[in-house]
């Protein structure tokens, strides 16, 4: 599955259903009534500078990273300590897949640092991947090496991922992210929630996951739940207990 194909096909999906949505925008702030927030304004990210505002009865902030509620007006979010590593990774073409496994099976190999991933996609390419603690990552930083040298060193070290790459070529630059795990104090409050990557307990430490999770009928239900749900004072996870009879408007960011 591709993942933007994938994504197109959920949202023109929610469009057949009757959602309104707003696309090339960007929520820069939001209004409470008390506690509750009621509105949001918008500012689109063309360069023809639109802005507009939205009014709703419940709202749902799966806006990820940029955790609107999360980080700007409940200051709920801390970081993971537990992972704190960081992820060179490249596209490979003319790589080979494993011949002991299923096609497009993943491969995942060991070295002394840290692991590495090979993933065949799609479109006959190979993503490949190292992950390594920041402190290792740091180190050899210091020692002037540059990204791709930490990643070919890397392959180099690890026997499985070398025999699938070294008749392959890289074909892109190097990218590097550093994990962004963190939890979120608080779920939910009165008339919204939190979802998408700003759960409760939401864990981003580079493992494959399929894209169908959060598709699981049971956290639909639980977010049905929360919007209905009037708690004073906020609400912590998982203590939902009315059924959800009807959904007025809410706004998903």
């Amino acid at each position: 599955m591709v993942r933007s194909e994938f994504d197109h096909l959920l949202l023109e999906h929610a469009k057949s259903q009757g959602v309104q949505v707003f696309e090339g925008i960007e929520v820069q702030s939001l209004s409470f009534d008390g506690d509750r927030p009621r509105s949001a304004t918008w500012a689109s990210v063309a360069e023809k500078q639109e802005t507009g505002e939205i009014s709703f009865d419940f709202l749902v902030d799966a806006s990820g990273r940029a955790g609107i509620m999360a980080m700007h007006y409940l200051k709920s979010r801390h970081y993971h300590s537990a992972f704190q590593n960081v992820a060179l990774w490249g596209y490979w073409t003319g790589a080979k897949q494993l011949t002991n496994a299923p096609k497009g099976a993943i491969a995942v190999g060991s070295v002394q640092d840290g692991w590495i991933w090979g993933i065949p996609l799609h479109n006959g390419t190979m993503s490949v991947g190292l992950v390594t603690h920041k402190t290792t990552f740091k180190e050899k930083r210091q020692q002037s090496a540059s990204l791709e040298q930490i990643y070919l060193e890397a392959i180099d070290a690890c026997p499985l991922i070398k025999g699938l790459v070294e008749s392959g070529e890289l074909v892109s630059k190097i990218s590097a992210e550093q994990d962004y795990s963190y939890l979120s104090d608080v779920l939910s409050g009165p008339g919204y929630f939190l979802g998408g990557m700003q759960r409760a307990s939401s864990i981003r430490s580079f493992q494959p996951v399929s894209i169908s999770r959060p598709l699981v009928g049971c956290w639909l239900r639980r977010v049905l739940r929360a919007l209905c749900v009037e708690k004073s004072p906020r609400s912590k996870p998982a203590h939902f207990m009315r059924r959800a009879t009807a959904i007025p408007t809410f706004a998903w960011l």
